[in-house]
């Protein structure tokens, strides 16, 4: 997430700098000089943003420590629930991650769940819509 995405979803909600600084833990001027891309989000910040303003979870920053690494079927069916995948909508998952480090991370198990293969289909058509919305 970058400023300019920071000040989309603020607007998209309807609130004020001073209203999205509070939700977010932070002084309005701070929120301002993200917003203008004078200070650089750290992932945590970034986080509390995506899930406070309700922006998508392509918006999160891509972790190269989350890259590459085997998180099991499990794990996979959580966050693909978490993104919305509607045949996962029975598990109670709250916790986004960005949908391209989920991709990664299916790609690269060696022993992947049918019903989360089933999924990566849908994960990458959804990607394309929030990338191409914004939403």
């Amino acid at each position: 997430m970058n400023g300019k995405e920071l000040r989309e979803a603020r607007l998209r909600r309807g609130w004020t700098q001073q209203q999205a600084a509070k939700r977010l833990g932070v002084t309005q001027a701070y929120l301002s000089m993200l917003e203008q891309g004078r200070r650089a989000l750290s992932y945590r910040l970034a986080r509390k943003a995506v899930e406070t303003l309700d922006a998508p979870a392509t918006a999160l920053p891509l972790r190269a420590e989350t890259l590459l690494r085997s998180v099991g079927s499990d794990r996979l069916r959580a966050e693909l629930a978490a993104l919305g995948y509607p045949a996962f909508a029975h598990l109670r998952s709250r916790k986004r991650r960005n949908p391209a480090e989920v991709l990664d991370s299916a790609l690269n198990e060696s022993d992947l769940d049918t019903r989360v293969t089933e999924g990566l289909p849908w994960l990458v058509f959804a990607m394309r819509i929030w990338i191409g919305t914004g939403w």
